[in-house]
């Protein structure tokens, strides 16, 4: 039986914006849920990445007309196995890194959903992307991306180890750095006022002359690095903290190329970032 792709999406959308709470499982069920439907979505990005859709479609689910749900089978459900494997390279990229970030179960009726978020770490714009799996025949098959979103960066940033967030944020500086877009990364840099022994910290803006000047000190810098050492002239090298009596330092060892040629001499900086508001911002920047 061929379907529709455009009614199973609707089908399916349905099904995830009516769904009534469903009690959640137990600690041991859900982590047992959530590694297996772990392992299926890792198998239908790589096959999709693959480009192969005899092997792709065991693992996505069709269904039948009294809204039984099996594994679709490529010689009768070639639209919609085409559609799913074009829409999962759309959304997560040929190679693009993701991570499971939040799962629960929905309800439909006698139907479970399970639904997963996924945090998938675009360059330009990093993404949610909300997926729906269902049970069937005691194992979980890829139903939809029911849809995506564009990320904050606390909502990437969020449970992630603090070694992890400040090299993203690092390499976020290099890139809006090497385009110009000082204003944009304004917010990634801290600012700070000593009052009375104290400090008072807070990120950036762009729109006064004293944060201004503090954000154009760094970026100047680390546009001329980036310049000179090409886009994937660096690599960080180590990583550590210092407890100050402002705070918390999490410095970054950053090496970069200085003329840009491969296995060419290279330069150090030391990158210090401080957690403002629940985000690494830039605080200070040394060169050897």
């Amino acid at each position: 039986m061929t379907t529709s792709f455009i009614a199973m999406r609707l089908l399916l959308l349905s099904l995830l914006l009516t769904t009534s709470a469903l009690a959640q499982p137990s600690d041991d069920t859900r982590a047992e849920n959530e590694s297996q439907i772990n392992a299926v979505l890792d198998e239908v990005v790589a096959l999709a990445r693959a480009g192969d859709a005899e092997a792709l479609a065991p693992h996505l689910a069709c269904f039948g007309p009294d809204r039984t749900f099996f594994p679709c089978d490529l010689a009768a459900e070639p639209e919609r196995v085409t559609m799913l494997m074009k829409q999962t390279v759309d959304t997560f990229g040929d190679d693009t890194p993701y991570v499971p970030d939040a799962y629960r179960m929905e309800r439909e009726g006698n139907e479970e959903l399970h639904l997963f978020q996924v945090k998938i770490r675009r360059p330009a714009q990093p993404t949610l992307a909300y997926l729906t799996f269902i049970e069937a025949d005691g194992r979980f098959l890829f139903g939809e991306i029911a849809g995506t979103r564009a990320a904050f960066s606390s909502e990437m940033d969020a449970g992630d180890p603090a070694e992890a967030r400040v090299k993203r944020r690092m390499e976020e500086l290099l890139r809006l750095a090497g385009a110009g877009l000082f204003a944009d990364a304004a917010p990634y840099i801290g600012c700070y006022a000593e009052e009375n022994g104290s400090y008072h910290v807070w990120p950036c803006t762009y729109d006064t002359d004293a944060d201004r000047a503090r954000v154009d000190g760094f970026l100047n810098r680390l546009q001329t690095l980036i310049q000179t050492a090409g886009p994937t002239g660096y690599g960080f090298e180590h990583y550590g903290t210092d407890t100050e009596s402002e705070g918390t330092w999490h410095i970054l060892e950053v090496g970069f190329l200085k003329d840009g040629t491969p296995g060419g001499e290279t330069g150090t900086v030391y990158a210090a970032f401080m957690e403002i508001d629940g985000q690494f911002r830039l605080g200070d920047l040394d060169s050897e």
